[in-house]
């Protein structure tokens, strides 16, 4: 299930970060403000300061990690 090149220019620009002993992708555009939410791709919610960059001795969260592989979306560095 891929995208064409057109669905491709689209595709939102995430970050990888630790939540809940995974790593998860969540949207660059989200507010950072301290007292909002913000939510992963899969549906976690979190709070933006509980919200470290990527740890590398966690696991990715498998739907995260599946939107990635598929290009539904661009993930960051």
């Amino acid at each position: 299930m891929g995208i064409n090149g057109e669905d491709r220019a689209e595709r939102k620009l995430c970050r990888w970060t630790a939540y809940a002993l995974q790593n998860h992708l969540v949207l660059v555009d989200q507010g950072d403000s301290e007292t909002s939410t913000i939510m992963a791709l899969c549906g976690l919610l979190g709070i933006p300061s509980d919200a470290p960059t990527q740890d590398s001795s966690l696991p990715k969260c498998a739907w995260c990690a599946y939107a990635e592989l598929d290009g539904a979306i661009e993930a960051e560095g």
